[in-house]
Protein backbone atom coordinates (compact mmCIF):
# COMPACT_ATOMS: atom_id res chain seq x y z
CA UNK A 1 0.00 0.00 0.00
CA UNK A 2 1.77 3.40 -1.24
CA UNK A 3 1.96 5.41 2.14
CA UNK A 4 4.14 8.37 0.85
CA UNK A 5 2.46 11.61 -0.63
CA UNK A 6 4.13 14.04 -2.27
CA UNK A 7 3.93 16.47 0.33
CA UNK A 8 6.72 14.17 2.14
CA UNK A 9 9.15 15.42 -0.22
CA UNK A 10 8.19 19.46 -0.36
CA UNK A 11 10.78 20.68 1.35
CA UNK A 12 13.12 18.34 -1.23
CA UNK A 13 14.69 19.89 -4.65
CA UNK A 14 12.58 19.71 -7.38
CA UNK A 15 14.63 17.03 -8.75
CA UNK A 16 13.74 14.39 -5.96
CA UNK A 17 10.20 15.34 -5.48
CA UNK A 18 10.08 14.63 -9.70
CA UNK A 19 11.90 11.26 -9.00
CA UNK A 20 9.25 10.43 -6.12
CA UNK A 21 6.29 11.25 -8.28
CA UNK A 22 8.05 9.14 -11.18
CA UNK A 23 8.53 6.54 -8.40
CA UNK A 24 4.75 6.75 -7.16
CA UNK A 25 3.74 6.09 -11.08
CA UNK A 26 6.06 3.63 -11.46
CA UNK A 27 4.66 1.56 -8.64
CA UNK A 28 0.46 2.72 -9.54
CA UNK A 29 1.58 1.13 -13.43
CA UNK A 30 2.61 -2.29 -10.97
CA UNK A 31 6.47 -1.72 -12.68
CA UNK A 32 7.64 -2.21 -8.62
CA UNK A 33 11.50 -3.09 -10.06
CA UNK A 34 11.50 0.17 -11.74
CA UNK A 35 9.81 1.97 -8.57
CA UNK A 36 12.33 1.10 -6.09
CA UNK A 37 14.98 1.92 -7.79
CA UNK A 38 13.84 5.36 -8.62
CA UNK A 39 13.00 5.97 -4.31
CA UNK A 40 16.67 4.25 -3.89
CA UNK A 41 17.97 7.18 -6.43
CA UNK A 42 15.52 10.12 -4.45
CA UNK A 43 17.12 8.83 -1.17
CA UNK A 44 20.48 8.23 -2.04
CA UNK A 45 20.21 12.13 -4.49
CA UNK A 46 19.59 14.36 -1.01
CA UNK A 47 20.46 11.23 1.69
CA UNK A 48 16.92 11.16 2.67
CA UNK A 49 16.45 9.97 5.71
CA UNK A 50 11.94 9.89 5.57
CA UNK A 51 10.67 6.50 7.15
CA UNK A 52 7.87 6.58 4.64
CA UNK A 53 10.06 6.67 1.73
CA UNK A 54 11.87 3.67 2.81
CA UNK A 55 8.90 2.11 3.78
CA UNK A 56 7.16 2.34 0.15
CA UNK A 57 11.18 1.37 -1.31
CA UNK A 58 10.42 -1.45 0.86
CA UNK A 59 7.12 -2.33 -0.67
CA UNK A 60 8.35 -1.58 -4.04
CA UNK A 61 11.31 -4.41 -3.79
CA UNK A 62 8.89 -6.96 -1.93
CA UNK A 63 6.48 -6.69 -4.64
CA UNK A 64 9.28 -6.92 -7.44
CA UNK A 65 10.81 -9.99 -5.38
CA UNK A 66 13.85 -8.81 -4.08
CA UNK A 67 13.37 -9.71 -0.57
CA UNK A 68 17.17 -8.42 1.01
CA UNK A 69 16.42 -5.24 -0.68
CA UNK A 70 13.05 -5.10 0.81
CA UNK A 71 14.22 -6.25 4.65
CA UNK A 72 16.85 -3.18 4.17
CA UNK A 73 14.29 -0.72 3.55
CA UNK A 74 12.30 -2.24 6.11
CA UNK A 75 15.12 -2.09 8.69
CA UNK A 76 15.86 1.82 7.86
CA UNK A 77 12.37 2.60 8.04
CA UNK A 78 12.39 1.94 11.37
CA UNK A 79 15.50 3.84 11.32
CA UNK A 80 13.28 7.02 10.69
CA UNK A 81 10.71 7.20 12.41
CA UNK A 82 8.51 4.40 11.29
CA UNK A 83 5.77 3.69 13.60
CA UNK A 84 2.52 1.97 11.31
CA UNK A 85 2.59 -1.43 12.95
CA UNK A 86 -0.98 -2.13 12.13
CA UNK A 87 -0.35 -1.31 8.31
CA UNK A 88 3.06 -2.79 7.98
CA UNK A 89 1.96 -6.37 9.49
CA UNK A 90 -1.26 -6.12 7.24
CA UNK A 91 0.07 -4.48 4.54
CA UNK A 92 -1.02 -6.76 1.16
CA UNK A 93 2.49 -5.24 -0.98
CA UNK A 94 4.91 -7.65 2.17
CA UNK A 95 2.65 -10.77 2.31
CA UNK A 96 5.33 -12.27 0.29
CA UNK A 97 8.15 -11.36 3.20
CA UNK A 98 5.62 -12.95 5.58
CA UNK A 99 6.34 -16.87 5.38
CA UNK A 100 10.28 -16.19 5.78
CA UNK A 101 11.90 -15.97 9.03
CA UNK A 102 13.59 -12.48 8.66
CA UNK A 103 9.56 -11.05 8.89
CA UNK A 104 9.34 -12.70 12.48
CA UNK A 105 12.50 -11.42 13.26
CA UNK A 106 11.23 -8.15 11.41
CA UNK A 107 8.29 -7.93 13.34
CA UNK A 108 9.51 -8.67 16.63
CA UNK A 109 12.04 -6.01 16.14
CA UNK A 110 9.10 -3.54 15.81
CA UNK A 111 7.19 -4.42 18.32
CA UNK A 112 10.11 -4.41 20.81
CA UNK A 113 10.98 -0.50 19.30
CA UNK A 114 7.17 0.67 19.94
CA UNK A 115 7.49 -0.76 23.58
CA UNK A 116 10.71 0.51 23.96
CA UNK A 117 9.74 4.13 23.15
CA UNK A 118 6.34 3.62 25.30
CA UNK A 119 8.12 2.94 28.10
CA UNK A 120 10.32 5.81 27.57
CA UNK A 121 7.98 8.01 26.91
CA UNK A 122 6.08 6.87 30.36
CA UNK A 123 9.54 7.26 32.32
CA UNK A 124 9.50 10.78 31.30
CA UNK A 125 5.90 12.04 31.79
CA UNK A 126 6.37 11.74 35.83
CA UNK A 127 9.34 14.23 35.17
CA UNK A 128 7.26 16.69 33.12
CA UNK A 129 4.44 16.84 35.89
CA UNK A 130 6.58 17.42 38.53
CA UNK A 131 8.58 20.35 36.99
CA UNK A 132 5.14 21.57 35.86
CA UNK A 133 3.97 21.07 39.77
CA UNK A 134 6.79 22.72 41.09
CA UNK A 135 6.96 25.32 38.31
CA UNK A 136 3.52 26.39 39.37
CA UNK A 137 4.28 26.49 43.07
CA UNK A 138 7.27 29.03 42.80
CA UNK A 139 5.27 31.20 40.90
CA UNK A 140 2.53 31.29 43.51
CA UNK A 141 5.39 31.78 46.12
CA UNK A 142 6.69 34.74 43.87
CA UNK A 143 3.30 36.36 43.82
CA UNK A 144 2.61 36.28 47.46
Amino acid sequence: MFVLGTNVLFSQSEEVMALGEKGRECYNNKQYRLSAVIFEKAIAMENLKIGDLFYNTACSWALAGDKANAYRNLDSCLKYDWHDFGLTENDPDLVSLHADVEWTNFINKFRQKLDNEKNEKLKQTPTYFWGMYLGILLVFFCIT
